[in-house]
């Protein structure tokens, strides 16, 4: 070993042991210091939260129009609200879901193919369900 090594190994014990008089934190602490980067949520998530929240509480014309043709379990919609939505939602959609839960936010699933959004919570109401197909699939 060369001197600087040594040097270096000093040094550690030294401080460790400091450490460990210090009192300050147990030592297990130490052994379990997570080293995980954390990377905030998504630019979109805000934004689709608000929307799907306004969404829910949009009033529906009834009946609904022949030319709107929500499909649930594909997650489609024949509206002209859903065809220009950056989201992919629209009013009928997303009332004949299941309220969302604030952790469906946090955890939805975006997809480049049908259905587009993906999350264990995201079921479709008892009169819209289609057991042909599942929406809910991970």
């Amino acid at each position: 070993m060369t001197s600087s090594t040594i040097s270096t190994c000093l040094d550690a014990i030294c401080w460790f042991g400091s450490w460990l008089q210090s009192g300050r934190r147990p030592i297990t602490d130490l052994l379990l210091i997570k080293r995980a980067c954390y990377r905030g949520l998504s630019s979109w998530r805000k934004g689709f939260k608000e929307a799907w929240r306004k969404l829910e509480g949009t009033l529906i014309s009834m009946p609904i129009n022949d030319a709107n043709q929500p499909k649930v379990e594909e997650w489609g919609c024949t509206c002209p609200a859903f065809a220009v939505s950056r989201l992919l939602v629209c009013k009928h959609l997303v009332q004949q879901m299941h309220k969302a839960p604030p952790i469906f936010f946090f955890e939805a699933k975006r997809l480049h193919k049908l259905p587009f959004w993906r999350h264990k919570t995201l079921r479709p109401l008892e009169e819209y369900h289609d057991d042909s197909a599942a929406v809910t699939t991970s």
